[in-house]
């Protein structure tokens, strides 16, 4: 592979939908998207579709209230491919992405569905090269909300901690309300 790629790549992190409650669940991994959960889901993928936005490939975590997520995406067209990357379950590791991307660099629009903090982590990374704090729960510096998004462009066509461009950062509800 070349040291320096001249194609951009666009990656979109989207956090999955609204979830079932953890209580009723033993296994947190199980654990569905509600309806309302698919609802807002399927409208926030219809909009970023109306926009122009759309994934060559979609990674998503093996839990499956993100699984449901990204299906939801391909079902609408938004993207072609869905791969399982157990690198976006939570506690993973952001150079697991940098090493994928190695391995396809012919991937310009990817999609990542996964959970917080992680993902809000991972932007961080992609922005400073770290993460710059977190509680359990959530970063303290980019709080993605359930089925919001955040879009980080890497002009150099390398994902790679501090290489990457914050270009949105958006809530469902400002997504849904500009539709109107």
């Amino acid at each position: 592979m070349p040291a320096e790629s001249l194609t951009e790549i666009t990656v979109d992190f989207l956090r999955h939908g609204i979830a079932t409650e953890r209580d009723l669940y033993q296994e947190d991994a199980q654990r569905p998207l509600t309806t309302a959960g698919r609802q807002r889901t399927e409208a926030v993928i219809q909009r970023l579709k109306s926009l122009g936005w759309s994934w060559q490939v979609a990674l998503t975590s093996p839990l499956l209230r993100a699984q449901q997520t990204a299906q939801i995406a391909q079902q609408l067209g938004f993207v072609e491919q869905i791969l399982e990357f157990p690198a976006l379950a939570p506690g993973g590791e952001f150079p697991a992405l940098v090493r994928w991307h190695q391995d396809h660099p012919q991937i310009s629009s990817l999609g990542l569905v996964g959970h917080q903090p992680d993902l809000s982590q991972w932007i961080e990374w992609c922005l400073w090269g770290q993460a710059l704090g977190a509680t359990e729960r959530d970063s303290e510096v980019i709080r993605l909300k359930k089925a919001g998004i955040a879009r980080v462009e890497f002009p150099e066509g390398q994902i790679q901690p501090h290489a990457g461009v914050l270009c949105a950062l958006l809530r469902p509800k400002l997504l849904l309300k500009s539709r109107q």
